[in-house]
């Protein structure tokens, strides 16, 4: 199990990499004291994020990703990240996640996941991009979703495909 700092300093790297994609960094509402904190324990999206394995392990997942997904903590960051997609999901999640190696961001992604006892559910607003080091050593790929389809927050502020 990954300890508190370690998962800040992932975090952080999870941060810088959407900033250097975006311009920006990932969206939190103003007055927030700890940004790392309401990421990983309030943000009303999920951010996960896994490794560059060639079957990659998921590497970093939030508590609203957990909630989505149906998984504890330990077994989400044990579980390949393929299966967070059904059978007839992997085509299209693997020609994303390929363009995401190819181009660096990807947006406006939306389908199908999968939870941990097998029943689907849709992602919306999706984000995906390169996480890299501080060298800028790329090592994993990033997501963000949100959960359902409303309207997003006034502090939401994302740039489209640049």
């Amino acid at each position: 199990m990954r300890s508190i700092e370690e998962t800040r300093i992932l975090l952080d790297l999870i941060d810088l990499s959407f900033l250097r994609r975006t311009g920006v960094a990932l969206p939190v509402p103003p007055g927030v004291p700890d940004r790392y904190d309401w990421l990983h324990r309030e943000a009303p999206y999920s951010l996960l994020s896994h490794d560059t394995a060639a079957d990659p392990v998921f590497t970093y997942v939030n508590e609203m990703a957990l909630r989505s997904f149906g998984y504890g903590y330990s077994e989400m960051l044990s579980l390949p990240s393929r299966l967070s997609a059904g059978p007839a999901d992997q085509a299209e999640r693997n020609r994303l996640l390929a363009q995401v190696r190819q181009n660096g961001i990807a947006f406006n992604y939306e389908g199908l996941r999968r939870t941990k006892n097998g029943n689907t559910f849709q992602i919306y607003d999706g984000i995906i991009w390169v996480v890299e080091d501080q060298e800028r050593k790329v090592i994993g790929q990033a997501a963000l979703f949100w959960p359902t389809d409303v309207l997003r927050p006034d502090w939401w502020n994302i740039p489209g495909p640049k």
